[in-house]
């Protein structure tokens, strides 16, 4: 994933711009949304699950549309590995994953669930 810049990374087709927060960035964040069935299939919880073994802080939610919404904040090496190891874990339910760089809105203490 590029580090310095704000240009959408997308596997399997074009999304639009995802909004991120506008305050200066102080650490790596990003936001990806995934789609397919990532509903009702344990996905929150393995991502939350999978977290726990990076040193990383964000959340994980289901959104209206049926997607799921993941915000991680950490070092670039960690961000990476947890978002290889969600691919790799479920790679069965990810139709589409789009990923985007963007500024940290406020510091989480912890990798939670959403609701």
């Amino acid at each position: 994933m590029a580090a310095s810049s704000y240009p959408e990374q997308s596997s399997g087709g074009i999304r639009p711009p995802l909004p991120c927060g506008t305050n200066e960035m102080k650490h790596n964040q990003q936001r990806i949304l995934y789609s397919g069935n990532v509903q009702g299939v344990g996905f929150r919880a393995t991502c939350q699950q999978i977290a726990r073994r990076y040193a990383v802080t964000g959340y994980v939610r289901n959104l209206p549309a049926g997607d799921v919404e993941l915000i991680a904040q950490g070092e670039r090496s960690e961000l990476d590995a947890l978002l290889s190891d969600i691919r790799s874990r479920m790679s069965d339910y990810i139709t589409h994953e789009t990923a985007r760089d963007c500024p940290h809105t406020k510091n989480f203490k912890s990798f939670e669930i959403r609701y």
